[in-house]
């Protein structure tokens, strides 16, 4: 994973919801700092649980990293 001074980025393993991995980062564009997030789940159930989950991850982001103006 690349890491310098216009981007950082994590990576956890995740056991819940679901066995997965997610990537979360920041990284600049043109002087703007902007937020990433994305999630990688497995399992045989994975698909379903992403999609019960994706309503709430994409409330929580836009609340948390609310673009200014």
């Amino acid at each position: 994973m690349r890491q310098d001074d216009k981007q950082r980025f994590i990576a956890l393993r995740l056991t819940a919801p679901a066995p997965g991995i997610a990537l979360i980062g920041t990284y600049d564009i043109d002087g703007s700092a902007n937020a990433s997030m994305a999630l990688y789940l497995y399992g045989d159930d994975a698909e379903q649980r992403a999609a019960e989950g994706e309503p709430k991850w994409r409330n929580w982001f836009g609340e948390t990293f609310k673009h200014p103006g």
